[in-house]
């Protein structure tokens, strides 16, 4: 059986450099697992990360989609530039 790493919310969003709030936001709509130790959540590792990678990769495909909205609004311009 393997063991089990949780974190404490202040160690979660000090360790991947986030808001203790996103954390604690994130507990209150189920999308991280925790338990309750003695009155304090203990946040599944796991969870913590696989949250942080989807975060990266929608700010990546956000970035990369609105890059891609800039240049075609500017071959646009550039278009209608030349034409008058």
């Amino acid at each position: 059986m393997s063991d089990i790493i949780r974190l404490t919310p202040s160690q979660a969003a000090q360790l991947f450099g986030v808001n203790e709030r996103s954390i604690r936001r994130a507990l209150a709509t189920s999308e991280l697992r925790y338990i309750v130790v003695q009155g304090r959540y203990k946040i599944n590792f796991e969870d913590v990360v696989r949250k942080k990678c989807l975060l990266a990769l929608k700010k990546e495909t956000n970035k990369a989609l609105g890059n891609m909205l800039l240049n075609g609004k500017l071959k646009i311009l550039n278009f209608l530039q030349v034409k008058n």
